[in-house]
């Protein structure tokens, strides 16, 4: 598929992500909603398959690092701001990120043991034939 064509498919899915998140009852960001909406179109049955937007997606991937500065530009707007807040602003960052590993860890484990789970009964099946 064409750079065009892939960049077209995405910024439709986009397009459709941001529709949906404007009519949904609570506010919710659109580049959520167009990520699920994609990975809903690659893992049915439809037309939309990997090799038709993996151009684009490595191209964007490789190169991401552009994408954080006007994160950055922003930031440094609010200095005065993150002189007062900083130390609270870490915090709450060194908290949630303990949260976020602790929540990985266990949806891992629990991943993990289902797909045990789901061998064991697979290769007991296969004895019982």
């Amino acid at each position: 598929m064409s750079f065009l064509r892939e960049l077209g498919l995405i910024l439709a899915v986009c397009l459709l992500g941001e529709g949906i998140a404007m009519v949904l009852p609570i506010p919710f960001p659109g580049s959520v909603v167009a990520m699920g909406l994609l990975f809903l179109l690659l893992i049915v049955p439809c037309p939309v398959r990997e090799h038709h937007v993996s151009r684009l997606g490595n191209f964007l991937l490789q190169n991401m690092a552009f994408f954080f500065i006007p994160a950055g530009v922003g930031i440094l707007e609010y200095a005065q701001l993150m002189k007062e807040q900083g130390l609270a602003l870490v915090a709450i960052c060194f908290f949630t990120m303990i949260l976020t590993f602790g929540a990985t860890a266990l949806t891992i484990r629990g991943v993990t043991r289902l797909l045990s789970r789901k061998k064991s009964a697979k290769e007991a099946a296969a004895h019982v034939e």
